[in-house]
């Protein structure tokens, strides 16, 4: 069963998501809705994956895009919750052309996202939660250090392409770059 992979913004929104005691999800604060679920064109960015084996290609997809390589947490959802709570999924460009090329055909947005769906979102996030209730399954935190240690094997392994590089992430991936030179072969 297939899973999507989105980055968690805010820790905050976790927190609150958890405490909801009710079901009636479209009656919450509008404070998780508009921090966690920031769509564009009514669409949530994810990473597909197979299984959870696969967990550090979306992450890695996912933090080769953003603004500055850093510690990140992650939510998997199982696709088949996605099914029986009504919100759609469909394979899209991720805006632009990824580092990690081995992702770029595996970018998925969670489509017509209106005021309906984002309570069907926090119902999403609130069911995932109450399956992982340790947070260490679908709830998943990455630290700085794990999240370049991926980043130097994909471009050790030849699976980066650096041109496709996000400007802001440029003098990052120049150091660690940089540090694979000074790292002998076959310790990473």
């Amino acid at each position: 069963m297939p899973f999507l992979v989105r980055k968690i913004l805010k820790d905050e929104s976790i927190e609150h998501i958890e405490n909801i005691k009710d079901a009636d999800f479209l009656h919450q604060s509008a404070d998780v809705p508009t921090t966690e679920f920031r769509t564009k064109h009514s669409a949530l960015s994810t990473y597909i994956i197979d299984n959870l084996n696969e967990l550090d290609k979306a992450v890695l997809a996912i933090a080769t895009t953003s603004s500055k390589l850093s510690s990140m947490e992650f939510i998997v959802l199982d696709t088949e919750i996605l099914r029986a709570i009504g919100l759609k999924y469909e394979q899209t460009h991720p805006g632009m052309e990824i580092p990690y090329e081995e992702m770029q055909n595996f970018h998925y947005d969670i489509v017509d996202v209106n005021i309906e769906n984002l309570a069907k979102c926090l119902e999403a996030y609130k069911k995932t939660m109450e399956i992982d209730a340790n947070k260490s399954i679908y709830i998943v935190d990455y630290a700085e250090g794990k999240i370049k240690d991926l980043v130097k094997a994909a471009i050790r392994n030849g699976k980066f392409n650096l041109e496709k590089v996000p400007a802001e992430l440029n003098k990052a991936i120049s150091k660690l770059q940089k540090e694979l030179k000074e790292i002998p072969s076959g310790t990473l």
